[in-house]
């Protein structure tokens, strides 16, 4: 989607498709760059199509997405490099944890995780918290 030259007949066709979401970065290099075409798609076909902001999601942005956007859902990979047995990327709880707080502050209201999410986590092997214990929680 991020490579089409119309993303607004890109939509309209993915809608006629029956596609139910977009995953895109607003056609730039992160959704801050794209945070306009991502409004533009989230006003004009919201109502018909997910419009899921993905690439450069981090706790410092997330708030300014949803504010700016109106989507109500995000994709990250919430990852950062570990350096303890070479250089490698994986799902940081901490980032996952920052995200949360954030948007928990913004909306007035405690968000879960999703089931999906709460799996991933679990089975991460770097990553070992229980997601359903309270004093895990954000």
């Amino acid at each position: 989607f991020d490579e089409t030259p119309d993303p607004f007949q890109a939509a309209e066709t993915l809608i006629n498709l029956g596609v139910q979401r977009i995953l895109t970065s607003g056609q730039k290099a992160d959704v801050i760059a794209g945070i306009d075409l991502l409004t533009k798609l989230q006003d004009a076909y919201g109502s018909q199509i997910e419009i899921l902001p993905g690439g450069g999601v981090k706790a410092d942005n997330i708030v300014a997405l949803l504010d700016t956007t109106g989507c109500m859902q995000f994709h990250m990979s919430a990852k950062e490099t570990r350096n303890d047995s070479g250089s490698y990327p994986a799902v940081s709880a901490d980032n996952i944890r920052k995200v949360l707080v954030n948007l928990q502050a913004a909306l007035h209201q405690e968000n879960t995780l999703t089931r999906e999410d709460q799996d991933m986590l679990r089975n991460d092997s770097f990553e070992n918290i229980d997601w359903n214990d309270e004093d895990e929680r954000p």
